[in-house]
């Protein structure tokens, strides 16, 4: 809780776990993009987080740790 409200309040994204997925860091970081108008819509949103489920299971975004 703290690093996001510092991230915000300095307009920076906080960091994510290691091991996360290049599909959703891609998202995380298209939404937080600076400029709104870069920023995905809600349905583009919803899109890609589909595009995590596979035959109705979520797949893993973060990479087990081994």
């Amino acid at each position: 809780p703290y690093e996001i409200g510092r991230a915000l309040e300095e307009n920076e994204m906080p960091s994510l776990p290691k091991g996360t997925l290049k599909a959703m860091k891609r998202l995380i970081k298209d939404c937080w993009d600076r400029e709104p108008q870069n920023r995905p819509s809600v349905q583009g949103i919803a899109d890609k987080l589909e595009s995590f489920v596979v035959n109705g299971k979520a797949l893993p975004l973060v990479e087990p740790k081994k």
